[in-house]
């Protein structure tokens, strides 16, 4: 399974939109991924609003255990500043275990994933979730 926790107990100078989009891909490329602007989707608590400069893809239910398709195999990364996104194992089923503040990155096709339950809206989080392209992403980072 290639799942992996980048960074533990991270966290932006600025908890905005900017300053989440900016650190991200700072973080990201110390990591050795390098990618452009777009394929990001920020949840902003203060709006109840989620920013998308990606909407490929079809829609799924973020409450229910899924995985983000567009028909191609993603590398996806995601982080909550609190109440984590619920993780586990496509094949085995087996919950995997992520902190607030985790930056992890992983493998569509070997995970799935849901909103979790103390999540009520928008607003009681905030949430980052960047789509990669495989060709963007170290070949040895899940080894």
């Amino acid at each position: 399974m290639r799942f992996k926790v980048l960074a533990s107990n991270w966290q932006p100078k600025k908890l905005n939109n900017k300053g989440l989009e900016s650190a991200m891909r700072h973080l990201l490329n110390k990591n050795g991924i390098f990618t452009g602007k777009y394929l990001i989707e920020i949840s902003d608590p203060s709006t109840n609003r989620r920013t998308f400069t990606y909407t490929g893809g079809k829609k799924s239910t973020p409450r229910w255990w899924h995985q983000d398709s567009d028909g191609r195999p993603r590398i996806i990364v995601a982080w909550a500043n609190k109440y984590p996104t619920d993780f586990r194992d496509a094949v085995t089923k087996k919950k995997i275990k992520v902190n607030p503040k985790d930056v992890v990155i992983f493998h569509n096709q070997d995970v799935e994933h849901k909103m979790p339950r103390k999540v009520k809206s928008s607003r009681s989080r905030w949430f980052v979730r960047r789509h990669l392209l495989i060709k963007e992403v170290p070949r040895n980072l899940f080894s």
